[in-house]
Formats: C-alpha cells, structure tokens, sequence
C-alpha cells in the first residue's frame, strides 16, 4: 500500500514539476531566466514520470520510456549553474568556458540513442541489471554511464557553491546568495544520493533518493503556489539590482548632483518650457538613462516632479516680487507650458491657488 502511494507520488509530483516549467513559459516578461528555470523542471518532470515506470515495474514492458534518462539528469547540473549564476551573479558575464559544462549531456545523448537503438532483449538485460540486481555483461560499461551524470553534476554544484561563496564574502546581506547556497547544498545531497544508489545497485536507496527529489521539487512548487509571483520577482529584483549598478557605473555620481542643482538654481534652466531629459543629460555629459536612475537613487524623483518643483518655488518668488505680473505670465516665465499642470503642481506644493497665494502674502498673512 506505502509502496503503492510512493509510485503515484512520483507521478504527481511529476505534474507539478510540469505545470511549473509551462507557468515560467506564460510570464508577463520573459528573460532567459524563466527559459533556464523551465527547462529544468521540464527535466525534474520527465525523470520523475520516468521513476514512475520503474518503480511500477512498466518500464520492462516499455524500456523505450527510459530514454534520455542519461542526458536529462546530466543536464540539471549545468543548467542550475546556469540559473544560480544568472540570479545571483548579475554583473559578471557568463563565461564562454562555462559551455564546457554541456560536454557530458551531449556524451551521454550517444548513450542514450545507443539504448534506443539496440534490441529489446539487451535493453531488458540493461535494466534488470540496474533495478534488480541481476548480472549483466559489460557490467562496468553499464554502471559508468549511469552514476556518470550525477558525478558530473555533482562538479557543478561544487563550482557553483565555490563561486557563490567567494561573491557572499564581497557582498554582504545578500539574501538571494545566502538562500542560493542553501539550496545547492540540498542538491548537492539529493544528486549524492541518486550517485550511490546506481553505485551499489540499490533500488530502496534510488527510491528514497527520488522521494528527496519529490520534496525538493515541492518546495519551490509550493512556494510558487503561496507567491505566484516569487521567482519571477527574485529575476526582476536580480535585473533591477543590476540596472541601478551598470546605469551609475563609470560616473561620479555626487559631482553630476552638484552639476545639476548648479543647473537649477544659477542657470535656472526649468525656465526653458522645452527643456527635456534628454537635453538636460547632454548639458550633463551623461545619457538620459543615467540621468533618470540618478534622480531616482539621489534625489528621490522623476525629472518632472524634478523640474517642477524648481518652478513652483521660482513661481512662488515672483508672485510676491512682481505682484502687477498676470499669472499666466508667471506661468509661463518659469517653464510651464499648461495653465491646467501650473496650477496642479503649485497646488500640490503650497496647498493653495497661485491667486490665493499672493493675496495671502501681499495681505501679510503667513501661507
């Protein structure tokens, strides 16, 4: 009965694992993060449906089902490298030696089509060999290509582990590494398990090893059950991090504030009704992206909220100073081009009319 309940676990968390990869395919924004991250569920998917016919014994009526067993389990390795790399190591440029890391996928896909093609007989032979004990020829042969995947992953997990634990000691507090490096370590224990039941031929060892994988696998499912939005909003936090980093990089970010205020307040360039981010950045010697990310992280604004501020308070100025001057040519002197957006932003910043305003001081009451 136990048994029974563990085989059908397998299927369903199969589907789980299925449903997740299709979910990272149906993202609003798409990034070669969510394709990673699908694949490898995809992966976890066919390798579970998979233990679903060998702990139910099916897989000796069709041996055909364990194909690209060898090549999908090969290929996790490289492909959480991947994933851990693309969301903890924003800034660095994955290497082009990493592709190295698909070598032992690519040799065991020889494998696996040398399975496909070969005799019923012999893919019986095979089997009964890994899932019952039985003696085999060419038994090395066959138990090397087998434990081969998980040790080559098993190499992945520590290269990744390595890196991600020299990036925790030179940026600290972060919580994407330090939850990463947790996770690596439970699947460096789970591919350890799945190396040692192939190892010593043990079935109960292989099927407690895809039991760690189930809950393994259930966690991030249920994580992704509880906040839909989870992993999608790790990549975005990932992307954000790395778009304030490379945006600011290469400037001297408290000189271009000085610049700026400078701009402001002697120039007075808010006056100029066409003035734009991209012309301010010029005046700056930066571009407009850096501009903006400036103003977001410095000075805690958008340009228009930047620029109008500057006229509302010259506007202010000139309403006591010239008390004879209409409105609207105020309005217009300090860079507003709209009668409508003046009196939005001035009645946002004081609370009252520009007319109400000047009565008020000229009256000599405090605003």
């Amino acid at each position: 009965m136990f048994q029974d309940i563990t085989i059908t676990f397998f299927f369903i968390i199969g589907s789980f694992s299925l449903i997740i990869s299709i979910g990272q395919l149906f993202v609003s924004t798409r990034r070669i993060e969510n394709y990673n991250l699908s694949i490898i569920f995809f992966c976890i998917s066919i390798l579970l449906f998979q233990a679903f016919f060998i702990f139910n014994g099916l897989i000796f009526n069709y041996p055909d089902i364990l194909f690209f067993y060898m090549t999908l389990s090969s290929l996790l390795g490289p492909l959480l490298y991947y994933a851990y790399f693309f969301l903890c190591l924003p800034d660095i440029k994955l290497p082009k030696t990493t592709l190295l890391l698909l070598l032992p996928p690519l040799f065991m896909m020889v494998g696996d089509f040398s399975y496909l093609l070969s005799p019923f007989e012999n893919k019986i032979i095979i089997l009964k060999y890994l899932y019952k004990s039985e003696p085999a020829p060419d038994e090395i042969i066959i138990k090397n290509l087998f434990i081969f995947p998980y040790l080559s992953n098993l190499i992945c997990h520590i290269l990744i582990f390595l890196k991600l634990m020299s990036a925790r000691n030179s940026v600290k507090g972060s919580k994407i590494i330090d939850v990463s490096i947790m996770h690596i370590v439970v699947q460096f224990l789970i591919t350890s398990m799945f190396f040692f039941a192939y190892l010593i031929r043990s079935i109960q060892f292989l099927k407690i090893a895809t039991v760690a994988l189930c809950l393994s696998t259930i966690g991030g499912f249920l994580i992704n059950q509880r906040h839909p939005e989870y992993l999608q909003l790790v990549i975005i936090d990932t992307v954000r991090n790395r778009y304030k980093r490379s945006r600011l990089s290469g400037i001297d970010a408290e000189s271009v504030t000085r610049q700026l205020i400078e701009l402001m307040e002697n120039e007075k360039m808010f006056a100029d009704e066409d003035l734009s981010l991209k012309r301010l950045a010029y005046e700056l010697s930066i571009t407009p992206h850096q501009l903006s990310q400036l103003m977001n992280e410095k000075l805690n604004s958008n340009f228009n909220s930047f620029i109008n501020r500057y006229r509302v308070e010259e506007a202010k100025k000139m309403l006591i100073d010239e008390p004879d001057r209409p409105i609207m040519s105020i309005c217009y002197g300090v860079g507003f081009n709209s009668k409508s957006v003046f009196y939005k932003a001035f009645l946002q910043s004081t609370g009252m009319t520009p007319h109400r305003y000047r009565k008020e001081l000229l009256s000599g009451k405090k605003p």
